[in-house]
């Protein structure tokens, strides 16, 4: 079952979050949608960071009020920085935030009439997400590895380096007594 992210201003996104996120339940995704409140004992900002490392799509329902959240920039930041697949849909021509960068947006005009087709566009998504092979991001992921522990290595002192093309030169034998 896909795990979904979405996100979304209280201020103004609070009803299409809660009638997608159950539309989405009802189709056999688990969703996490931020609707519930957090006790004293609870980091809400570590949960949500949580939320984002385990799902497979972050939908993003970018509100007039979305751009302006410190928050909602948070939580998009975490997630390009894992990699995630985001999903963004701008609603009644919302201002872009900034952090999205050259992303596009699926834009959405009138939500009530457009709802099928935003959650078709988020099935057909985690639907790709499903069928794609994994091989290239780990691949990027393990070079990116290979490359650090390398970089540590080197640091420690454990490997000399060498340049491309440079071979390791033999050294002259040593005369006893010259040093």
């Amino acid at each position: 079952m896909a795990h979904i992210f979405l996100s979304y201003s209280r201020k103004d996104g609070t009803k299409l979050a809660q009638t997608l996120a159950e539309n989405l339940r009802k189709a056999g995704f688990s969703v996490y949608d931020n609707t519930q409140t957090f006790h004293g004992d609870v980091d809400w900002r570590e949960e949500i960071f949580f939320q984002i490392k385990s799902s497979d799509l972050i939908v993003l329902l970018i509100t007039s009020e979305y751009s302006r959240s410190d928050s909602q920039y948070e939580i998009l930041r975490e997630a390009q920085r894992l990699l995630k697949v985001i999903l963004p849909f701008r609603i009644n021509d919302a201002p872009l935030p900034p952090a999205l960068g050259n992303m596009r947006a699926i834009r959405i005009q009138d939500v009530e009439r457009e709802l099928d087709y935003l959650q078709t566009e988020i099935s057909r998504t985690v639907q790709q997400i499903a069928n794609r092979e994994p091989g290239l991001l780990n691949q990027i992921s393990g070079s990116l590895q290979q490359i650090k522990d390398d970089v540590k290595k080197r640091l420690s002192g454990e490997t000399r380096i060498i340049s491309e093309g440079d071979e390791p030169r033999p050294q002259p034998p040593q005369t006893p007594g010259k040093n």
